[in-house]
């Protein structure tokens, strides 16, 4: 089976473009996994609630307060995304194909990962 791993950056409660896309690639057979940014971040991939197969990247208070300050805000979230994701490279490119930047500010750290694993990039 083909795995594929979605990059995104915000909490994924809910995010119905990610969640309608999974649904349609696990149901043509694609093993999913999605990695978005989160409160309680997770050590390792687990079932959620709708069945996707997710792992959060812990966001610190900086990235859910700091309300005046939109584009920092931004900037620092993106920045905790990809620190996790280094963090858990191990996980992340265990046996994946494809790795799908859902969002522009996704792109680079997908292509690093690329780099590493030889997977392609969406």
């Amino acid at each position: 089976m083909r795995r594929i791993l979605m990059l995104v950056t915000n909490d994924l409660n809910p995010d119905p473009r990610v969640a309608r896309e999974a649904k349609t690639l696990q149901e043509r057979g694609y093993d999913i996994r999605v990695v978005g940014l989160g409160e309680n971040g997770t050590r390792n991939f687990k079932a959620n609630a709708s069945g996707l197969t997710t792992l959060l990247i812990r966001a610190t208070p900086l990235a859910h307060s700091a309300r005046g300050i939109g584009w920092i805000r931004a900037m620092w979230r993106i920045l905790m995304f990809y620190a996790g994701c280094i963090r858990k490279l191990g996980v992340l490119l265990e046996d994946v194909a494809i790795i799908h930047a859902h969002d522009f500010d996704t792109l680079p750290i997908a292509l690093f990962m690329s780099r590493l694993s030889g997977a392609r990039v969406v």
